[in-house]
């Protein structure tokens, strides 16, 4: 019953995506709303794993300059062909070694549905947050369904099983990641199955 309720919400999901146009998906826009409050127009931002770029055209709108980063060269292709403005760049490249290797700053590095997909986030987090003043942080909400509890206990897979995501995080696995990695939240959100952070670098 488990699996099962797993599958058909990860349908579900799949589905939603060819019902909404992206910029319109109550994923994004409830990311959006959460991180419009807290971006400024002189903001200059840094888009890590941007994929084709949805989010990252949108954030364009609010503030000075956006820079997506994706390992995915064709995601970064249909970014470009897609999003076309003066204030918005993308590049290919793999996030962990674009974060070490940086040596500009920015105002906010955003980090949505990244580090789950990371055999040590650490490697990404702490070098990133020592080149910005803020991390919007947003990953999979372990808590938002009581379910989940029944399938840890039963000793059952990861719910979230695509074949690239490596671990879950309840909300105090996140926080603990966060202050690990010198980051202070400032204020969180847990809605749609997400956990989203706006965070400070300390």
């Amino acid at each position: 019953m488990l699996d099962l309720e797993w599958s058909l919400a990860r349908l579900c999901h799949e589905h939603s995506i060819r019902v909404f146009p992206p910029e319109r998906h109550p994923h994004y826009s409830q990311a959006l709303n959460f991180l419009s409050k807290h971006l400024e127009p002189s903001h200059r931002v840094l888009d890590v794993g941007c994929n084709t770029g949805v989010m990252t055209a949108e954030i364009a709108k609010l503030v000075r300059e956006v820079i997506g980063v994706d390992y995915s060269d064709e995601a970064i292709l249909t970014a470009r062909e897609t999003h076309r403005a003066e204030n918005l760049s993308f590049e290919a490249c793999d996030a962990i070694k674009y974060s070490t290797g940086l040596n500009e700053r920015f105002d906010v590095v955003v980090l949505s549905h990244i580090v789950e997909h990371l055999d040590d986030p650490v490697d990404l987090l702490a070098p990133l947050s020592r080149c910005c003043r803020f991390v919007y942080f947003e990953v999979p909400d372990f808590e938002h369904n009581v379910l989940n509890h029944h399938r840890e206990s039963l000793q059952r897979g990861l719910i979230y099983t695509d074949v690239d995501h490596r671990f879950e995080l309840d909300r105090k696995d996140a926080v603990t990641l966060l202050e690990r990695c010198s980051l202070q939240v400032l204020e969180s959100e847990f809605l749609f199955g997400s956990q989203r952070y706006w965070c400070k670098s300390v």
